[in-house]
């Protein structure tokens, strides 16, 4: 019965999470293994069951308990030792007794040991693992790789780190043919000759080689290694490391290409370098400094820098190096400071230019000169100054713009007639400055370009008129000559004279203006006479006919209603001649300047619905559409009604005249905030070319010839109107096409607006 039951019974209770219940079921286990012992004769169950007891408490329970239980189980196999019915030998009972407390002691005791052996292997596993954690996070923090290879059976075993470098994933397990595929064939051959010679010589293996990577580039590792042999010599096993030097040896031979740089720039340097130590000593002179003070730089290493000075500054030098020393400047620029004197091995003097620098290396101070001989640039610069000297006398007396720019036309020097006429306060302000500082940017513009354009091909520009407006607004006329400065074969900049004609322009743009003037009035006075000669004899000779015929009584007593008709023929004739007359009187007056103003505050829209009354019938038996586009909310504006009412009529009346029958005219009027007021005439009618529309636009100008008239008039309209729309302070603009009509655009100004006009104001 207990082989059945009691283990159903342990499995049930390794299942509870209780530990209450837990001691309960072992208890309840150990006092029913105590009743069927007691039950037994000469204690057949013994010690046995007990063990199960102690084995049980392994799974329930620690360590501790099972000695306690085994200290319970003993105490109760020896309670049923005297609990048992009594039977058999004495010494068999007690034997059977004692055997089952060794058992239950020895069972508790491997019971200890085993659970003592679990936590300790569970431990040692925990701190290996940590231990090879550590590893693989050391060998990615060093990119170093470990590898062992057994070189009989072939199994490489390597570290994480390892993998990773030879582009291998963290699960692969590469053997040694795989990891070699690797390296870059180009190096596998000294990868092989390196292994074969460490083997040959038992040393250990080192080798430095290229890995491929997919992205393109190389990573350079330095493998590590050494071998176990056995007793005939053979190489059995090697184990080593392989590190990432890419970074190393990139900077290793960034170092050494800087070193043979520096080493290079020193030999090739036309300045003398020289070093010196704290002592003073020559640590350091370079090829420059040889051909400059005639030494060999074995003649001077270790000596006194006194060697390179004359007599008389060699004391001075000292102090100014011992303050440099102590100062806080890494650099001095000493021609700054003073004038400095080198001596040469044949003990000549010499003036240099020198700048010194100090350097701070491993607690030892170096300074270092770079100096060059400035002989022959002092002898230059005194013929220079000489010949500048000469250049600004007769630059300053110059009377016409002298001056110089570089390549980039920046003033170099100017005289005081170009300052003046530039703009600026003096010449020495013009230096450094180009013509973008003193001109509008589109004559700037234009000037660069044609010095830029001179200086490319070195052709120099002769007596060429240029224009520009001068400081106080006036446009001045130059006559300008430059040419190319050439140094060395290149154009390095120019040379410019500018010869002010402005007054002989002026004087020519009279000349022509008037020639062209005195053409213009003879030709339209000319025209006028021609043209007058049959706008005044039509209506006179009407005039006289019908006059001559009611006179006469030609057609019967003056009762005869076709005497009515002549009347108003005459009538109709005399009012043109008047019309023309009337023109002439006009212009007349205004450009004798005789013709006032009577201005006031005028209601545009009356005024202009007045003037289309007057015009509706003409529109009408012309056969043409007279329409109005008015704003609406005008303002009032600030004119002469009866002169506004004459610039409205004359403008429709000429769009009449010049349209066909069934053709438009269209007068439209807005008024915006900034535009002031705009009235514009437009017409389908026969239109003019671009050409005609100046003289259109001239007194007595007529399009048509005199032969070939088709519209009458003084073609005195138009200059009328453009008058006194001036006289008003406003403007006429006409434009016109052939076949397709004619836009007549007046304004006045914002200025004669008598109120702000709506926000919703028609644009033209």
């Amino acid at each position: 019965m207990p082989v059945v039951w009691l283990p159903t019974l342990g499995t049930a209770a390794m299942t509870m999470s209780s530990s209450i219940f837990r001691w309960l079921v072992l208890s309840a286990l150990a006092i029913g293994i105590l009743v069927v012992d007691q039950r037994l004769p000469l204690g057949i169950a013994g010690g046995m069951p007990y063990v199960l007891v102690i084995g049980l408490t392994t799974r329930l329970s620690g360590n501790k308990p099972s000695w306690f239980w085994a200290a319970a189980c003993s105490a109760l196999t020896i309670l049923g030792f005297f609990l048992s019915p009594a039977g058999g030998l004495l010494g068999h009972v007690l034997a059977n007794r004692a055997l089952a407390i060794l058992a239950i002691w020895f069972t508790a005791l491997m019971v200890v040991r085993h659970k003592n052996a679990t936590a300790a292997q569970a431990q040692a596993i925990e701190d290996l693992r940590e231990s090879q954690a550590n590893l693989a996070a050391a060998q990615q923090i060093a990119k170093l790789g470990s590898w062992v290879r057994d070189r009989k059976s072939g199994e490489v075993t390597c570290s994480i780190e390892f993998l990773r470098l030879f582009g291998f994933g963290p699960g692969d397990k590469p053997d040694f043919e795989s990891i070699v595929g690797r390296i870059h064939p180009n190096d596998r051959a000294h990868f092989a000759r390196a292994l074969g010679d460490a083997i040959e010589a038992h040393a250990p293996f080192l080798a430095t080689f290229r890995i491929p990577l997919p992205s393109g580039l190389e990573r350079t590792v330095t493998a590590r290694g050494e071998f176990t042999f056995d007793d005939a010599g053979e190489a059995i096993r090697s184990a080593g490391t392989v590190q990432d030097v890419s970074g190393t040896q990139h900077m290793e031979t960034t170092l050494r290409t800087t070193q043979r740089r520096l080493a290079g720039i020193l030999d090739i340097a036309a300045e003398a370098i020289v070093s010196i130590d704290e002592n003073q000593s020559i640590v350091l002179f370079n090829k420059g400094a040889e051909q400059t003070f005639g030494y060999m730089a074995e003649e001077v290493l270790g000596q006194p820098i006194d060697l390179l000075l004359p007599p008389r500054i060699r004391g001075r030098h000292r102090g100014l190096i011992d303050r440099f020393a102590e100062g806080t400047d890494i650099s001095r620029y000493m021609f700054d400071r003073e004038e400095v004197w080198a001596c040469r091995k044949d003990g000549s003097d010499f003036p240099a230019r020198v700048s010194i620098s100090r350097l701070d290396i491993d607690n030892e101070t170096v300074f270092t000169a770079i100096l060059r001989d400035i002989s022959a640039f002092k002898e230059t610069e005194a013929e220079l100054e000489s010949e500048r000297t000469l250049l600004r006398t007769l630059m300053a007396a110059w009377p016409e713009m002298v001056y110089a720019k570089d390549k980039e036309s920046r003033f170099l020097t100017a005289n005081a007639k170009t300052a003046t006429q530039m703009g600026a306060g003096s010449p020495e302000e013009m230096i450094g400055k180009t013509d973008f500082d003193f001109h509008p940017p589109h004559v700037s513009a234009e000037f660069f370009a044609s010095e830029q354009q001179l200086m490319e091909s070195g052709q120099a520009m002769l007596e060429q008129e240029q224009h520009f407006r001068g400081p106080d607004g006036e446009t001045l006329w130059l006559s300008t000559t430059k040419v190319p400065v050439i140094k060395g074969g290149q154009v390095v900049g120019l040379v410019g004279i500018n010869r002010d004609v402005t007054e002989r322009k002026q004087m020519e743009g009279g000349l022509l203006a008037a020639k062209e003037q005195a053409e213009i009035a003879n030709r339209a006075k000319s025209e006028f006479l021609a043209n007058m000669s049959h706008e005044l004899r039509t209506p006179l000779n009407a005039i006289i006919g019908f006059s001559e015929i009611i006179a006469r009584q030609t057609m019967g007593p003056i009762g005869n209603s076709q005497y009515c008709d002549y009347g108003r023929d005459i009538c109709e004739a005399g009012r043109h001649l008047l019309d023309l007359i009337n023109d002439i009187l006009d212009l007349s007056k205004i450009e004798s300047s005789v013709d006032e103003l009577h201005e006031d505050e005028i209601d545009v829209e009356v005024t202009l619905r007045a003037v289309m009354r007057m015009l509706r019938e003409r529109a009408d038996q012309a056969g043409l559409e007279l329409t109005a586009d008015i704003q609406d909310g005008l303002p009032g504006l600030y004119a002469d009604e009866r002169k506004l009412k004459q610039i409205l009529v004359n403008l429709l009346s000429n769009a009449i005249k010049f349209t066909e029958s069934g053709g438009k005219v269209t007068i439209k009027v807005w008024c915006r905030h900034e535009g002031g007021y705009a009235f514009r005439v437009a017409d389908t009618g026969i239109g003019i070319t671009p050409q005609d529309v100046p003289k259109a636009m001239s007194l007595f100008g007529q399009i048509d010839g005199r032969l070939a008239r088709k519209h009458e008039g003084t073609g005195l309209g138009l200059p009328l109107t453009k008058s006194l729309v001036e006289r008003h302070g406003g403007s006429l603009e006409l434009q016109s096409e052939v076949d397709v009509g004619t836009t007549v655009t007046v304004r006045f100004p914002a200025a004669r607006i008598v109120s702000e006009p709506p926000d919703l104001a028609v644009t033209g």
